[in-house]
């Protein structure tokens, strides 16, 4: 026997069982004996001598035992077996933790009884396993994150493709955050890492179970969408889009957005790669981040490219705003986006939208207020969710009414009104302000040449809000830009058929629309009045240059102001049509003299105007060239006049000021030889 202490134990070397107990004393094993036709439990001290006896084991045994009361007739039915082996069940631990234990033993029978006895062990293994699970954890997690590690899931995602179901379709998105550098150089790392891991969160509550999402490294995600559809993949890009730009956090200014990448694999089709697929969607990513970043772009399948970015839809969908909108000064992009928009409309309409996702706001109405009638009519609005549209186009108010709100005007123009504070108004007024479920309303007075014309009201409906200085500030310099381009607008449209908004009209010039236009040329060719007619196409050779060099607000300039010329030049208005095609492409539909020869006409108006140009822009090179056809009577439809215009206007003389090209037998031969 043992004789000292069991760290340094002296013993018999030869005796075999000391030294059993001895390995025995510093494990955890457990062992015990069960006759299988006694139903007897034993267990075994380290001289594998019985210390406890059960017996009914199957019955009664349970009581005496930690392992889960679930897992008991799976133990007893394996100690019952004749082939021994090793099990996992689960128990309880002392601490009242779940646990697991591994069984493990074979099957001998006693040559006196012929008793059969299962002899075994068992061991405790939950530390072992946790540990197992952390590693294995920690060998396919991000540890910033949470999601996949790059290594794991292309591993998933290729184990998936070599598998999948020929049945059924796939696609991939790869995301990064737009600007994540400024955000670290901004707010630091620390707020950077709390970015990216509110990304991660939202991946997971967006994408299914199933789903692989991976962090790739930086700021650079992968999400892995299995057996899904091509509808329903744009469907969940353009979810993504307007569910990043909803964190909010906390304490700062902060406004997410993402570019996204997406390559889609169609059912029926095989063979296809992690790598081949990440690829596709990563030339798709820079596709998106070219175009402004804060949208996704599409490849589908490698077999073509094509940018998918969200068409204008009526209501906020996010995806079509250039990101630099969202993260730039307020009044610089309005000024930016009225300069390059050729429409008043159009820019509006965009400029409402960065509004209302920069102030997080839920309606956007302006209202042109006529004080004298007691009433507002409602011209354009921006809505971010159905329910929050303002459904009712004329507003009736009293005078007592405008006269409160006016006089609760701050230094900046604007009021704030509060559901909860709108005592001083009547209740007409208090329905008008709380439309649409308004909390927090702040009207902001629009102005034209010191009189006032209307106000635009921003609202939030979701919840109330305090407005700083600050904003107030921005809202009413925003609303001032609003309300010089509008008055600009309505003064330039009234010089020209009415307002241009009505539809049929071109808003940056005041002509016809090129749908219109055409519609008007088909009649007149349709009824036989087309020969005596011209179709004259002009446009502006590099005008981008123009552009890049001077700006879109002198580039419009000088586009209004050949329309205004051409008209003045005009002998008659009667069967004449005028249109700006596209940009900077303009087509004329007039009469012309059958004596006169329209050639030299053509030319002697854009060398008056290239002159007054001159005048005014003496370093500006203009180029202008210009195509005509003469209406025959054997011109079948407008579309083939104003192609055989255009087909001669691509025929003007270069390397001049400007070039003028009749649509000659010549140029016919050429043509129907191409």
């Amino acid at each position: 026997m043992m004789k000292t202490d069991e760290k340094n134990p002296v013993f018999d070397i030869r005796d075999t069982l000391e030294k059993y107990a001895c390995i025995y004393r510093n494990t955890t094993l457990k062992i015990f004996q069960y006759c299988q036709e006694t139903d007897t439990y034993e267990r075994l001290d380290e001289y594998l001598r019985p210390v406890k006896n059960i017996t009914d084991f199957k019955n009664s045994g349970q009581k005496y035992s930690n392992v889960y009361k679930d897992d008991w007739k799976f133990l007893t039915d394996f100690l019952t077996s004749r082939e021994g082996g090793t099990i996992e069940v689960r128990c309880i631990n002392k601490d009242g933790n779940a646990g697991l234990m591994t069984v493990r033993g074979f099957i001998a029978q006693d040559k006196n009884t012929g008793y059969h006895y299962f002899i075994g062990s068992s061991r405790d293994i939950t530390r072992e396993k946790l540990q197992e699970e952390f590693l294995e954890e920690r060998a396919q997690k991000d540890p910033l994150t949470g999601l996949y590690n790059r290594f794991f899931g292309k591993e998933l995602i290729d184990e998936y493709l070599a598998s999948r179901n020929p049945y059924a379709g796939c696609g991939m998105m790869v995301l990064d955050v737009d600007y994540f550098k400024n955000v670290n150089d901004t707010y630091g790392h620390m707020f950077g890492d709390e970015v990216l891991k509110r990304f991660a969160e939202l991946f997971v509550a967006l994408f299914d179970i199933n789903d692989v999402i991976m962090r790739l490294g930086g700021d650079e995600f992968v999400i892995f969408l299995k057996d899904i559809g091509h509808a329903t993949i744009m469907k969940k890009a353009g979810k993504l889009i307007r569910e990043v730009q909803k964190l909010k956090f906390p304490g700062t200014t902060y406004l997410a957005t993402c570019s996204v990448g997406i390559c889609f694999l169609p059912e029926n089709v095989s063979g296809y790669t992690y790598q081949q697929l990440f690829e596709n969607a990563d030339w798709a990513l820079y596709q998106a981040k070219k175009n402004g970043k804060n949208r996704y772009a599409f490849c589908d399948n490698l077999r073509h490219f094509e940018d998918k970015t969200e068409k204008k839809q009526e209501l906020y969908e996010g995806v079509e705003i250039d990101a630099r909108y969202l993260h730039n000064d307020i009044v610089s992009t309005a000024f930016e986006i009225f300069e390059k928009m050729s429409s008043f409309q159009t820019a509006i309409e965009l400029l409402m939208k960065v509004i209302g996702l920069k102030f997080r706001l839920n309606r956007i109405t302006i209202l042109r207020t006529e004080v004298a009638e007691q009433k507002t009519d409602r011209i354009f609005q921006w809505v971010s969710e159905e329910d929050y549209r303002l459904l009712i186009d004329e507003i009736h108010f009293l005078k007592s009414d405008f006269i409160t709100l006016f006089r609760h005007n701050d230094e900046y123009g604007t009021v704030v009104l509060q559901e909860s504070d709108l005592a001083d108004y009547s209740e007409q007024g208090r329905k008008n302000v709380l439309q649409g479920g308004a909390k927090t309303v702040v009207c902001a007075a629009m102005y034209c040449e010191g009189s006032y014309t209307g106000t635009i009201v921003y609202v939030t409906c979701r919840e109330k809000r305090l407005w700083s200085r600050e904003d107030r500030k921005l809202l009413g310099e925003v609303t001032k830009i609003i309300s010089a381009h509008y008055a600009k607008n309505q003064a330039f449209n009234s010089v020209y058929r009415g307002i241009a908004a009505e539809s049929g009209w071109d808003q940056l010039t005041g002509l016809s629309s090129f749908s219109r236009f055409r519609e008007d040329v088909e009649k007149m060719l349709i009824g036989g009045y087309g020969p005596g007619h011209a179709v004259i196409y002009t446009d502006f050779e590099k005008f981008k240059r123009i552009n890049a060099k001077y700006g879109y607000r002198v580039g419009d300039q000088i586009l209004r102001q050949f329309s205004e010329y051409v008209i003045s030049v005009l002998k008659t208005d009667m069967d004449t049509y005028f249109t700006r095609a596209i940009s900077d492409h303009f087509i004329l539909f007039t009469p012309y003299d059958m004596d006169g020869d329209p050639e030299t006409f053509a030319l002697k108006i854009n060398q008056e105007f290239l002159r007054q140009m001159k005048e005014k822009y003496p370093d500006m090179k203009l180029c202008v060239r210009t195509g005509i056809y003469l209406i025959t009577k054997e011109c079948a439809n407008a579309s083939e006049a104003i192609d055989a215009a255009n087909y001669a206007r691509k025929y003007a003389a270069e390397n001049c000021e400007t070039g003028v090209k009749l649509y000659d037998e010549e140029l016919k031969k050429q043509s129907d030889a191409e």
